[in-house]
């Protein structure tokens, strides 16, 4: 699954650089050739009347801040439990929103769907999403468990919770 930054749609190369796209007019085809941005629009899933005028890369942010801390991990043959601290320098709070940051919920979507590889859940694979409801803001500095389950054939069910209640819940459909 592709992480999705705040007013863009970004991607990693090959050799593992963050490539941001951030603006987005027809001239943009002189930049990639019509070979690469077809690569490049099938993988970030963008409308084919979507067209890149600015490309640029940034160098790797540090781990801080884009991963919660893992505090603790419990594992059965179809389900995993996996407990974080949402620290409070995460750059997804950057911005989202002024004087009250919460945590986006594609990126609660985007853990669930990175640690469903845990289970056996291939990210290439990924096909849809159903059933997902936001219920509570994650504030950063939270504790949160997030219980990832196997469902029927190619499916991943994610319930992300603290002691406030449940903040985010849903279901993954991967193809065969």
């Amino acid at each position: 699954m592709t992480a999705l930054c705040s007013g863009s749609r970004s991607s990693r190369t090959a050799d593992g650089r963050r490539l941001e796209l951030t603006a987005l007019t027809p001239e943009g085809l002189d930049v990639l050739g019509r070979a690469g941005w077809e690569a490049l629009r099938t993988r970030l899933e963008l409308p084919e009347a979507w067209f890149v005028a600015e490309a640029r890369f940034h160098d790797e942010p540090r781990l801080s801040e884009l991963e919660p801390f893992l505090v603790a991990e419990a594992a059965a043959a179809t389900s995993r439990c996996l407990t974080f601290y949402v620290h409070p320098d995460l750059r997804w709070f950057s911005g989202h929103f002024p004087g009250r940051p919460i945590l986006p919920g594609v990126v609660q979507i985007d853990w669930a769907a990175r640690h469903g590889t845990r289970l056996g859940f291939d990210e290439r694979r990924f096909a849809g999403l159903s059933g997902i409801k936001f219920a509570a803001p994650v504030a950063p500095g939270a504790v949160v468990a997030l219980t990832l389950a196997a469902g029927r054939a190619g499916s991943l069910s994610f319930v992300l919770e603290s002691c406030l209640g449940v903040h985010s819940r849903g279901m993954l459909h991967y193809r065969d």
